[in-house]
């Protein structure tokens, strides 16, 4: 789901290759959680997920090798 779009924009991003940036995603595909849209990250707080149980869940994410979202808060 990387690799190629990265390859349209030329950029040298999209794979786990020794030496290429470490931009990586956790995802738990069988969490459930209900959304809440005055808790999420949008600046807008009407959502139609509100209230809603989904199913999966981002749980880290990396950007060149550094955490930047874990356990559910932007670590900066």
């Amino acid at each position: 789901m990387t690799r190629k779009p990265a390859q349209v924009m030329k950029l040298p991003a999209g794979t786990l290759e020794a030496g290429a940036p470490a931009d990586i995603t956790l995802f738990d595909p069988d969490e459930k959680w209900r959304y809440d849209a005055k808790a999420g990250f949008s600046k807008s707080s009407n959502s139609p997920w509100h209230g809603q149980t989904l199913t999966g869940r981002v749980k880290t994410t990396l950007v060149a090798g550094r955490i930047v979202f874990d356990d559910g808060k932007i670590v900066g």
